[in-house]
C-alpha cells in the first residue's frame, strides 16, 4: 500500500505547528496544509522546509479563524469589528436566514491574498489547495475562479491528474462518533463535544479495524489510501479559535506512535505523498 498522510491547518497557531512538526519528524506524516494568515505561518514554513524536507506542503485557505492577510477594511462581510475572521459557527447561524451574506469579492481578495503569500513563503505551487472549515457558494466560486487563474489544482483536482485509485474513508471523528454523545447542539450550533475529544482514541480506532478503507486493503501493494487528520499540539490561541482540540493530540498520538511505525514497517506500506507521485517517485 502507499500510504499519505496528511495533517491540516499547519501554522493555525503556534502550538499546532509544533505539533505536526514533531508528526513531521518522529511520526509516519508525509504532508501538510499550510496556512499562509497565521501569524507565524513564514517562520514554520521555513523550518518545515528545512528541518522535513520529505514533507510535501499544500495550502489550506482559511476565511475563518484567526485574521485575514488582507486589510480587514476591504473585506467587511468576512470579519468582525475587530478585524479577525467571522467564525464558522457564525456563518452557519447568519445562513438560516441569510445564505448569500459573504459577498464574491471579498471571498476572492482573500484567497488570492493568501496564495500570493504562499509563493511568495514556499517559492512554488501548493501540492493541493482547499477550502478550511466552513464555505459557502461565493467562497467556493472565488476559489474556483483564483484555481483558474492561477493553474492551481485543488485537492480533487489533484487526485484527478494524477489518475489516483486513491481510497479516503471517515476518519473524522464526526463520522466515527456515537449518536447519542457525539454532537452538542447550543443555540443552533453544532459542535463536538469536548467529553467526546477526550474520549477519541485514535490508536484504538486505527488498529481495532476503524479504519477499514486503509487496514483492510493494507496488503494491495499498488493501492493509494490516505490517513487525513488534524494532528497538532494544544495553547490558549487553538481554545480561542477552534471547537477542534483534544482530538488533535490524540491524533498526533497514533501517527508518532512505536504502534504505528511497527504496522507501517511491518506490512510494508510505503508512505508517500502528492509530490512523490507528482514526480512519478511514487
Amino acid at each position: 500500500m502507499k500510504l499519505i498522510v496528511q495533517a491540516d491547518d499547519f501554522a493555525m497557531t503556534d502550538a499546532v505547528a509544533e505539533g505536526i512538526l514533531k508528526a513531521a519528524r518522529d511520526g509516519v506524516l508525509t504532508q501538510t496544509g499550510l496556512m499562509t494568515c497565521g501569524p507565524h505561518a513564514e517562520y514554520y514554513a521555513c523550518r518545515i522546509m528545512r528541518e522535513c524536507p520529505h514533507i510535501a506542503l499544500g495550502q489550506e485557505i482559511n476565511l475563518v479563524s484567526g485574521r485575514p492577510v488582507s486589510n480587514p477594511q476591504d473585506i467587511p462581510t468576512l470579519v468582525n469589528p475587530d478585524g479577525t475572521f467571522i467564525r464558522s459557527r457564525v456563518h452557519k447561524d447568519i445562513d438560516l436566514t441569510d445564505p448569500h451574506h459573504t459577498r464574491y469579492e471579498d471571498a476572492y481578495k482573500e484567497i488570492e491574498a493568501q496564495y500570493l503569500k504562499f509563493m511568495e513563503i514556499v517559492g512554488h505551487q501548493p501540492y493541493f489547495f482547499g477550502l478550511h472549515s466552513y464555505h459557502n457558494a461565493e467562497m467556493m466560486q472565488a476559489m474556483a475562479d483564483i484555481q483558474k487563474k492561477y493553474s492551481i489544482n485543488g485537492l480533487e483536482d489533484t487526485i484527478k491528474s494524477l489518475n489516483l485509485p486513491l481510497r479516503m474513508g471517515p476518519w473524522y471523528p464526526l463520522n466515527n462518533m456515537p449518536e447519542e454523545n457525539g454532537l452538542v447542539k447550543n443555540d443552533k450550533k453544532e459542535v463536538l463535544s469536548l467529553d467526546y475529544q477526550f474520549s477519541f482514541d485514535a490508536k484504538k480506532m486505527f488498529f481495532e479495524g476503524k479504519c477499514g478503507y486503509i487496514t483492510d486493503h493494507v496488503k494491495e501493494k499498488d493501492a493509494y489510501t490516505m490517513l487525513h487528520t488534524h494532528a497538532g499540539y494544544i495553547d490558549r490561541d487553538l481554545l480561542d479559535m477552534s471547537t477542534l482540540t483534544m482530538t488533535r493530540v490524540m491524533e498526533l498520538d497514533l501517527l508518532c506512535c512505536d504502534e504505528m511505525k511497527k504496522w507501517v514497517k511491518d506490512n510494508d506500506v510505503q508512505l508517500v505523498n502528492f509530490r512523490d507521485i507528482a514526480e512519478g517517485k511514487a
